[in-house]
């Protein structure tokens, strides 16, 4: 079965694949191998196909026909799983507001200060 693979970036890759009722899992390591990408969503006439043990003819995709791949782009080695990784722990963060201080100088009580005997 000849098919035609078209990326997101517009570009078309013809494909053929073998056997007399072929897969979409089938179809999905072709495009790997075609586009030397691991990980991607399999897209035909704005359906996903998800189910890699389903034939093509199962799905509506005859001889001819036109495949959308959209390629996920890996994640850069190195960072972490997740922003909150990344991020310093909420306990080392200054806190969000400091009690004010007493006053410096208060009135003298009654009875108190130099005056007093």
């Amino acid at each position: 079965m000849k098919l035609t693979i078209k990326t997101t970036d517009k570009v078309e890759h013809p494909v053929e694949l073998s056997g007399a009722e072929p897969t979409v899992g089938e179809l999905r390591d072709a495009a790997k191998l075609k586009l030397s990408a691991a990980d991607m969503t399999v897209v035909h006439k704005g359906t996903v196909l998800a189910d890699d043990s389903k034939t093509l003819k199962e799905v509506g995709i005859e001889d001819g026909g036109m495949i959308v791949v959209i390629v996920k782009k890996p994640k850069p080695a190195g960072t972490a799983a997740s922003p909150a990784a990344a991020a310093p722990p909420a306990a080392a963060a200054p806190p969000a507001a400091a009690p004010s201080p007493a006053p410096a100088a208060a009135a003298p009580a009654a009875g108190a200060g130099p005056d007093a005997a």
